[in-house]
This record gives structure tokens, sequence and C-alpha cells, in this order.
């Protein structure tokens, strides 16, 4: 079961409805801008022993690489793309993206 991204747009961003990405991209993005990507939210990671993944239960707790307030990761095809902080969307988890990255990530 696939889920559509959903994206919302801040108000007051210059009168366009176009994020600052696709304003810049222009000719190139709208060409390409169908195909579809894998996009994932990473809070965090653990290391696990077999037998202690063994042990998981119901109501077991997973300690993650994380601190509370860290933000999450946006990974987009398995590259990291983008950083930002954990949202309520109505009854949805979201994203709010705080920080873009370029090549270096």
């Amino acid at each position: 079961m696939t889920q559509q991204l959903r994206i919302a747009h801040r108000e007051g961003d210059g009168g366009t409805s176009e994020p600052p990405a696709a304003r810049l991209r222009g000719d190139s993005l709208a060409r390409v801008g169908g195909i579809e990507v894998n996009a994932a939210v990473e809070l965090g990671r653990a290391e696990l022993r077999l037998r202690d993944l063994a042990r998981l239960g119901a109501g077991s707790v997973v300690r993650l690489d994380r601190l509370t307030g860290e933000p999450a990761d946006l990974v987009v095809n398995g590259r990291l793309f983008a950083r930002g902080e954990i949202v309520i969307v109505g009854d949805h988890l979201g994203l709010r993206v705080t920080e873009l990255l370029g090549e270096q990530a």
C-alpha cells in the first residue's frame, strides 16, 4: 500500500503556491516532477543484538540514538534529503522541514 505525500506550504511565501526549490528549477523539475520516489522519515536508529530483537514484544521500548528535540531525517531513495521537526497534521504525523540538505549530505 502506497501513501501519497501531501505537502502543505506556509502562508506568506511571496504570493505563489510553489515551494522555493520548484521556482528555482522551473522547466527541469516540470519534466521529472511526476516520477515517484520513496520517502521516509527517520526518527533515529538503534543497534540490537539478535537475542535482544527476539525478546521484543508488546510494550517493549527500543532506545534510539537521538535525543528529544533533535530533528528527524527525511530520507529519499536512501539518501538524506532534509531535516525537520515532527508535527501533528489532523490525525497524522508530518515533518516540518527546517533544513534542506545539498550535496554535503
